[in-house]
């Protein structure tokens, strides 16, 4: 998840305090006289232009944007227990090795409280002299592999096929129509950010042939599925480009198989684009069935 989990709660932090792994970093802090660097602007951009043979200039490709790096630079006291202590605290808090991304959380006066997943990359911390007085400089890079900042906390919605009037026509035939057939239910998810995000879409059976469809995007881009989910089931659905993941958890198991397979040529996947997403749920199901759909999504935030 590019994200914090919608069940983390977020702390509360004061004015240009942040909160990372679990450690709050900042003014009334044992690190104070923080600065951060990376937060604002475009990060670099991976450009997909391909030189022209034989010729000037490029063959125009697609352009996207890279990770994130974020820098965080201060001082250190103690903590109430020890210089040490705390320089140990804050090293356990950012580790630089392993794979994981964790929450971070930062309060700028006048914005939202913002997060994104991250990892420590490079901790320097140099001693001097200043040290045996009980000050210690820091500085720690961290870096993000999804670019944008989102808004905390993150939300998620779950809803069921509870109206009885529309639905989508099985076999699917793109674009959906919703509006003859099964019962469908609905998601209002709002981004009040200023670029699409990508959601997560998780589908809880019993149910058959899922579809999913965001009704607020000229041409209603759809995800339909070709399978069955019995009750308990679940069908996890990670929209993001570069993942367009599928995995199916059954309700016996934890493990999760994936099922890539099931989505139906011609579906598209669909961000939350900034404003308001009426997102639909129906399945292949004659009638109503107690099979939901649950969103996971943030506000989204490029600075």
């Amino acid at each position: 998840m590019s994200f914090p989990n919608p069940n983390i709660t977020p702390p509360s932090l004061d004015d240009w305090q942040c909160w990372v792994n679990g450690l709050a970093i900042g003014a009334g802090t044992p690190y104070g006289s923080i600065t951060y660097d990376g937060l604002f602007g475009e990060p670099a951009s991976r450009m997909a232009n391909a030189p022209k043979a034989l010729a000037s200039g490029e063959f125009k490709g697609y352009s996207l944007r890279g990770g994130r790096d974020l820098s965080i630079t201060g001082d250190a006291i103690s903590d109430g227990t020890s210089l040490v202590h705390a320089l140990m605290e804050l090293g356990s808090a950012t580790p630089t090795e392993g794979n994981v991304e964790y929450p971070f959380y930062i309060q700028l006066p006048g914005f939202p409280l913002l997060s994104s997943m991250l990892q420590a990359v490079d901790r320097v911390i140099p001693l001097d002299i200043a040290a045996s007085l009980g000050l210690a400089n820091i500085a720690v890079l961290f870096h993000s592999t999804d670019s944008v900042l989102y808004g905390a906390p993150s939300y998620s919605a779950t809803v069921g096929m509870d109206n009885s009037v529309g639905g989508a026509t099985f076999p699917w035939t793109f674009p959906l129509t919703f509006g003859a057939g099964g019962a469908w239910g609905g998601i209002n998810a709002a981004n009040a950010g200023n670029v699409p995000m990508w959601p997560i879409l998780i589908v809880t059976g019993p149910c058959i042939d899922p579809a999913i469809e965001n009704g607020s995007i000229p041409g209603g881009p759809a995800l339909a599925f070709n399978g069955t989910l019995n009750p308990g089931d679940q069908l996890i659905i990670n929209t993001m480009p570069g993942v367009h993941s599928v995995v199916l958890i059954t309700a016996d198991t934890t493990a999760g198989a994936p099922r890539r397979n099931w989505v139906i040529p011609g579906s598209q996947w669909f961000p939350i684009n900034p404003g308001d997403n009426e997102i639909q749920f129906t399945s292949g199901d004659p009638g109503h069935v107690d099979g939901t759909l649950t969103v996971q999504w943030a506000d989204a935030y490029i600075l």
